[in-house]
Parts: structure tokens; C-alpha cells; sequence
């Protein structure tokens, strides 16, 4: 499978297209089928549970996973000390002006 990469221009002209090959075969394609076919089952149980009053799976409150879970305000396991702070990711957003507005 090749994914290819293209950026209009730079300050010295149009760059060439770059491309990524990740090896994918009939073996890999059946595996992910598996893998999705069981996570889609699994979430399908969770919330037909959940609809009947039921809450879905949570990892414990000592887990590793949680305390760096974008989530855990949400789901109101986090304290102030394990709480990410995302802001410094989006403010590294570059922002490109969009022409057609104003």
C-alpha cells in the first residue's frame, strides 16, 4: 500500500510528490478484518448493555492508561496532578488563510 504525499509549492517552486509504501498483504488484510470484526462485536455488547442501565468498561483508577487518557476529565477519574494539557500541541498548529474569506 503506498500513500502519497504532495505539497503545492515553497519559496523556491513547486516540490515534487514523496510517497510511503507500508508492506500490506492478503495475510495483514484478513488479520485487521479480525481484529475490527472482534472490537466492533465487543463495542456492540458494551452498548447494547449500556442502553439498559448498564456503564460501559472502565481500566481501573491506578492504571497507568488513565492518568495520561485525553478522556479522564470526562470521565471524572483524573486528578490535578494527572490532568494533560493539550493547549501546547494546538497552539503549534500552523494556521493557513483561507483566500475566499475575510
Amino acid at each position: 500500500m503506498t500513500y502519497w504525499f504532495v505539497r503545492h509549492t515553497n519559496d523556491r517552486g513547486a516540490l515534487s510528490p514523496q510517497s510511503y509504501t507500508i508492506p500490506y498483504d492478503r495475510h495483514a488484510h484478513e488479520q485487521t478484518r479480525t481484529d475490527l470484526t472482534h472490537w466492533i462485536d465487543r463495542l456492540t455488547h458494551w452498548y447494547r448493555a449500556y442502553e439498559t442501565g448498564t456503564p460501559f468498561p472502565m481500566l481501573p483508577e491506578s492504571s497507568p492508561q488513565c492518568q495520561t487518557c485525553p478522556f479522564n476529565q470526562r470521565c471524572q477519574r483524573s486528578s490535578a496532578s494527572f490532568q494533560v494539557n493539550y493547549n501546547h500541541a494546538i497552539n503549534a498548529i500552523h494556521i493557513i488563510p483561507n483566500p475566499g474569506r475575510s
